[in-house]
């Protein structure tokens, strides 16, 4: 599978919101493993807010295709001296091959460069076990630093209570055999 990668335009903002929309919530997310269906109801983000994000000198969302199919994306917006990557995601449908990796790689990569910050941040929701796995295998560690899980009953609804969000870091010289505490 041939996939390049570039940042988004403009006029993509309503097909990256379909397809982060598509990846988190909804019958559509339930083919990959990712899927948020089973604790949220409702929109993931909106195409307004991805269009604030393409016009933001301080956030880099890079898309991820086969060939003109987009099938991938990862924001990163920068935060003082760290950068914290977020609306990650890869088609549903096309999940463990490898696309997530390489897109991870590829945003770590373009924001060292365009930024020369090494220091990343994600924040996943406490109860998504398999994706604090996946990403302690990226690097990833939990420091033990929470935080509430952000309201929002006009873009999406709980459908669990309790939920809350962990934070996990990663600076690229640290080793990915560390111990998680």
């Amino acid at each position: 599978m041939a996939i390049s990668f570039r940042t988004a335009q403009i006029e993509e903002a309503q097909a990256v919101a379909a397809l982060i929309n598509g990846a988190y919530r909804g019958e559509s997310s339930r083919a990959g493993w990712t899927t948020e269906a089973n604790v949220l109801d409702g929109l993931r983000t909106t195409v307004l807010e991805i269009e604030s994000f393409i016009q933001s000198n301080q956030a880099i969302l890079l898309l991820c295709f086969e060939n003109e199919d987009l099938i991938g994306c990862i924001l990163a917006e920068k935060k003082a001296q760290k950068v914290r990557f977020g609306m990650f995601v890869v088609k549903p449908t096309l999940q463990n091959r490898g696309i997530g990796k390489q897109l991870l790689e590829k945003a770590e990569q373009l924001v060292k460069e365009t930024w020369q910050i090494t220091h990343f941040e994600m924040i996943v929701i406490s109860c998504r076990k398999e994706l604090l796995e996946y990403y302690k295998r990226r690097g990833y560690f939990y420091r033990g630093k929470d935080l509430p899980f952000p309201l929002n009953p006009s873009v999406w609804t709980p459908k669990v209570s309790d939920l809350s969000l962990n934070v996990i870091e990663k600076t690229l010289h640290e080793c990915t055999n560390s111990p998680i505490n």
